[in-house]
């Protein structure tokens, strides 16, 4: 494959970030799959990519994990994603797109410039913002900055908020990595899946690196710049 360079130092560079931020790394990663391979693929090839991408994350902030959070938020979150889906064919995902684009700008511009929302820590929250999240990403098909936005209210350390947000990803990642094995949807050489184990490791060293000498304050104020553009995205899209 000629265009396997430019793919994996994109991935190099889409998981190095995605890291860094705790979501975007698909973002970044497919549009440019897709101008290299054909659809179908590049959607399987990024999201084997991601499944290593957040294995890697999970273990490596997993001392931070918040499992609290985790299990309340990311079993509704799981469950509800699968109702969004369902009403795909129902509901415009391009209105949902923008109604979520609106609102991570509003909550980034506001967390930015005056004064970050804390939601309550109970179980209730928990499990109504994980059903949410689960139930837009059914429908808009990411919710990786939704899910950081949330995170970001809980005022969590740099390792407890990437550890717990890649867990929360975990499973959906390995249900879509075992849906493309189980229905022959990968097509390729155990070569290439191991460059993409490879890639995905550098990339999550890379971004974990850039995290321990980020100062606390100016991770969190990159998190929220981050959820900036990705609404900004989400609007324009």
């Amino acid at each position: 494959m000629s265009n396997l360079p430019i793919f994996f130092l994109s991935a190099l560079v889409a998981e190095t970030i995605g890291t860094f931020t705790g979501f975007g790394a698909t973002t970044i990663l497919l549009p440019i799959a897709a101008l290299l391979f054909p659809l179908r693929e590049a959607i399987v090839y990024v999201g084997l990519f991601h499944f290593f991408g957040t294995a890697f994350r999970t273990l490596f902030f997993a001392r931070g994990i918040n499992w609290k959070i985790a299990l309340l938020f990311g079993i509704p979150s799981l469950v509800f994603s699968s109702i969004g889906a369902l009403l795909l064919s129902v509901i415009s995902p391009s209105i949902v797109s923008k109604i979520l684009g609106i609102s991570l700008i509003v909550y980034s511009v506001n967390s930015l410039f005056f004064r970050r929302l804390k939601l309550p820590a109970t179980p209730a929250v928990l499990v109504s913002g994980g059903a949410t999240t689960g139930f837009l990403a059914g429908l808009v098909g990411t919710a990786g900055a939704l899910r950081g936005a949330f995170l970001t209210s809980w005022n969590l350390s740099k390792a407890a908020y990437l550890g717990t947000g890649a867990v929360m990803g975990l499973g959906a990642d390995a249900a879509r990595a075992y849906v493309y094995w189980r229905t022959n949807l990968i097509h390729t050489t155990p070569a290439f899946i191991l460059g993409l184990l490879i890639i995905a490791l550098l990339g999550t060293t890379l971004g974990r690196k850039f995290v321990q000498k980020t100062p606390s304050q100016l991770f969190s104020r990159i998190i929220l710049i981050a959820l900036l553009l990705a609404g900004l995205r989400f609007l324009i899209s």
